[in-house]
């Protein structure tokens, strides 16, 4: 990327494993940004099909990738942060996507000193349509539910990564929303922009929802956020909702195939 010393850098992190359909889109958006101090990490986890081809085909927009077998998300994760060397970072899976002056803005509302984390609008999509919108705001009264934004609209310091530390790579799902949590604790201020992402329906967390949500309850535990008491309430509370929504996307579906 071109290197504008005038401007901070910021280092925009992907990780990919066996994703051939979605790497280049991912990584052109990043291309097509408005701002242009990019530092791009891409971390492959040995893929087996044409991804590692497709990344070398754009090696030109990546200042630094490498594919190898890792531990799970959160390694991966781990690897590109330990990279990173700009004054800003900020995570981009592969199959998501910025909207174009994505960075530009979320730099013009963070000084590279500051300990936010700045979180935006996600669309979520399914074949190249919006199926929803996350649009909420963070309330910790409510943290109980989860943060009400995604953790691919999140744009944060340098300084808060070298506060909260490394991703527990021994969570397998939830490892996302266990560093938020770890940064809440530690009294990281969350505050919402004026920036759009777009992030591709069907990875672990939406595949495994329940799953992800018992992992989100024991790190609300683990971090003091709620008692263990508690535990057993949410965990029923969860059984029902998931009961709901698998409910729901079987009715969802039926009415598709009668609209065909």
């Amino acid at each position: 990327m071109v290197n504008n010393k005038e401007q901070p850098l910021v280092s925009v992190i992907t990780v990919v494993y066996n994703d051939e359909a979605n790497i280049e889109k991912t990584m052109k958006c990043i291309k097509n940004q408005t701002y242009k101090n990019i530092e791009y990490i891409v971390i492959d986890g040995g893929s087996k099909d044409r991804t590692v081809e497709l990344i070398r085909k754009n090696e030109a927009l990546v200042s630094y990738w490498v594919s190898e077998p890792d531990n799970g998300i959160g390694d991966a994760w781990n690897k590109g942060v330990a990279k990173a060397s700009g004054d800003y970072i900020c995570i981009l899976n592969c199959g998501d996507l910025y909207e174009s002056a994505f960075i530009e803005k979320n730099v013009s509302n963070l000084r590279r000193d500051q300990l936010d984390i700045l979180y935006g609008k996600t669309y979520l999509t399914a074949n190249n349509k919006v199926s929803y919108i996350v649009d909420d705001v963070f309330n910790e009264s409510d943290i109980v539910n989860g943060f009400h934004f995604m953790h691919t609209s999140c744009f944060t310091t340098k300084a808060v990564y070298d506060l909260v530390g490394c991703f527990d790579q021994n969570i397998s799902i939830a490892v996302d929303t266990d560093w938020l949590l770890r940064a809440l604790k530690l009294k990281v201020n969350f505050m919402k922009v004026n920036t759009e992402n777009y992030m591709e329906l069907g990875g672990v967390s939406d595949r495994k929802w329940k799953e992800a949500s018992l992992q989100y309850l024991s790190c609300l535990v683990r971090h003091g956020f709620i008692k263990e008491s508690e535990l057993t309430l949410n965990k029923l509370l969860i059984t029902v909702k998931n009961i709901y929504r698998v409910s729901g996307l079987v009715s969802l579906k039926r009415k598709i195939k009668n609209l065909i």
